[in-house]
């Protein structure tokens, strides 16, 4: 099963996340939310929507550390951290820090985020393989597959209760079948009866008339 990885970054920056973005899904891994092609400001309420569901449901979350501070980004680190999410702090390369970020001490980095980062809270990468291994390293959500599980069970319910209905039904079909068989049966005796009636009063008839001729 695919990891479920949220990529938080700057705006400023979103250019260089996109191109993360596409590396890592190429390790078999799956974007939740590609934000950086979200330009449209009618539709805020809905890609805070679907920021908030891919916060949710994703296995992983990767903050883009830029430099570069960004409210956006600094809400959804605490609110996957609100979640018990594994949070993977990713020294990203850019134009203020350069290709030798690695090199930079964290404390230096941390003056341009948000405060709340913290080496001995998260886990800091700060290389691509780092972040790579850290990744495939992470088991997909048990609850994720618990659900599946379920849903599986409640077809499952779902499928034996219709076939318990279709054999209430045809058992009622049945019922009805024997009935009316025992109503013509009914019918039919009744009409019997009628016929060895009518023939009794026809003999007696007949009877009757001899009888007086006879006198």
């Amino acid at each position: 099963m695919k990891n479920n990885v949220y990529i938080a970054g700057s705006w400023k920056n979103r250019n260089d996340v996109k191109h993360l973005m596409d590396e890592i899904e190429e390790w078999g891994c799956k974007i939740m939310v590609d934000w950086t092609n979200h330009k449209k400001k009618d539709n805020i309420i809905d890609y805070v929507q679907e920021y908030i569901k891919g916060l949710q449901e994703c296995d992983c979350f990767v903050y883009c550390m830029d430099g570069i501070k960004s409210i956006g980004k600094t809400f959804e680190l605490g609110y996957v951290t609100a979640l018990n999410k594994p949070v993977g702090i990713f020294l990203f390369e850019n134009k203020i820090f350069g290709p030798n970020m690695e090199k930079i001490s964290f404390d230096k980095i941390l003056e341009k985020e948000c405060i709340y980062i913290r080496a001995n809270i998260y886990q800091i990468i700060r290389t691509i393989d780092e972040l790579k291994n850290w990744l495939l390293d992470i088991v997909p959500s048990k609850s994720d597959i618990n659900k599946s599980e379920i849903i599986s069970d409640i077809n499952k319910s779902e499928i034996i209760s219709d076939v318990n209905k279709s054999e209430i039904i045809s058992d009622v079909n049945k019922s009805e079948i024997i009935s009316d068989i025992n109503k013509s049966e009914i019918i039919s005796d009744t009409s019997k009866s009628e016929i060895i009636s009518d023939k009794s009063e026809i003999i007696s008839t007949i009877g009757s008339e001899t009888t007086g001729i006879g006198t």
